[in-house]
């Protein structure tokens, strides 16, 4: 079979790259089937990211103008990456794109149908429109910060109903479309945790490990004060986070995964931080952030994940919660199985 897989690639993001890697790798070797990555971008939201990433006030200061250049650094370490990707033709239209010569299409994963998000709302490409293969299915989909209140248009309505077999990242995404849209889906695992990537672990050792976005002043006190209890340097990747011991911001996707297999402990706000602290059996604390509740808690629920009395999330010692783990995995390839085979 000749397979494409089209999802959010190409973003700044850790999380976003390594699932579509990791995707692409599972079919590869298990089915040893050619499988591309649809080089589909949407050129004003790739825009808007870049701005993102390079704005920084005051412009001239030297504390922008020093996390400007560790960016843009980060940038060129995901371009370095992007040799990982067996990559289809590019193109900002999906119609320059011969999706016809595809046997199957699988939509996904992450956060692919959020048309509420800032980066990847009003673009239907990703519900299947202008998609001409022969079968279309989706992987690992997710409706990211969609409540059930929140109307879906009529157009994607209907473009999902297009999709042969569905399957969804998290609750909250299954309830939408057996409620808006009256379809069945099949509840899945991100793709990450189905594969093992081979990564250098960083020389430094006994680390509380933290990958977030944004954080409040409470929770930063809170972290510390995690790092202090067990003794801890406090070391930011991804992202500039000054009240840190170290921040490393240019760091590439593969890189990115040995910090976290070396960590001693992990504070995270994102879903892939929290799926890779499981994957990796890390003890963890969660900031939550509002529009990432849906996810995250979705995941913690279906692998049976408890937090102690102090918030903190003892994977490492919760033996029921690696046995879900193991079994969710198993169900997230029989839903592959049955489209590939």
């Amino acid at each position: 079979m000749k397979i494409g897989i089209l999802t959010y690639h190409k973003g700044i993001n850790h999380g976003a790259f390594l699932q579509a890697y990791s995707l692409q790798k599972y079919i590869t070797e298990t089915y040893n089937y050619d499988v591309e990555i649809i080089d589909y971008e949407n050129r004003e939201l790739k825009n808007k990211e870049f701005s993102i990433f390079l704005k920084f006030k005051p412009f001239f200061s030297l504390n922008a103008t020093k996390i400007r250049i560790w960016n843009i650094l980060k940038i060129i370490k995901f371009k370095k990456s992007s040799h990982l990707l067996n990559l289809s033709k590019h193109s900002y239209k999906i119609t320059k794109i011969n999706t016809s010569k595809y046997d199957l299409v699988i939509l996904g994963s992450d956060e692919i149908w959020n048309f509420k998000s800032q980066f990847y709302k009003h673009d239907s490409t990703f519900f299947s429109q202008n998609i001409n293969a022969k079968r279309i299915i989706s992987f690992a989909a997710s409706f990211g910060s969609v409540k059930i209140t929140d109307k879906i248009s009529e157009t994607n309505i209907n473009l999902i109903k297009t999709i042969k077999d569905i399957s969804v990242r998290d609750s909250n995404s299954k309830l939408i479309i057996t409620k808006q849209i009256g379809l069945n889906s099949t509840l899945v695992l991100d793709p990450t945790f189905l594969v093992n990537i081979d990564t250098p672990l960083p020389k430094i050792k006994n680390y509380l490990l933290v990958y977030i976005t944004n954080i409040v002043n409470s929770e930063k006190q809170r972290i510390k004060q995690i790092s202090k209890d067990k003794n801890l340097n406090i070391i930011s990747i991804g992202y500039s986070n000054p009240w840190c011991d170290q921040s490393i911001i240019p760091i590439s996707p593969i890189e990115w995964i040995g910090y976290f297999k070396n960590a001693s402990f992990i504070a995270t706000n994102t879903f892939h931080g929290v799926a890779f602290s499981l994957k990796y059996n890390k003890p963890f604390y969660i900031v939550d952030e509002i529009t990432k509740k849906n996810k995250v808690h979705s995941l913690l629920n279906q692998l049976k994940v408890k937090k102690d009395e102090g918030s903190i999330y003892n994977t490492i010692e919760t033996e029921k919660s690696q046995l879900e783990l193991k079994r969710q995995i198993e169900l997230s390839k029989l839903f592959l199985r049955r489209n590939l085979e």
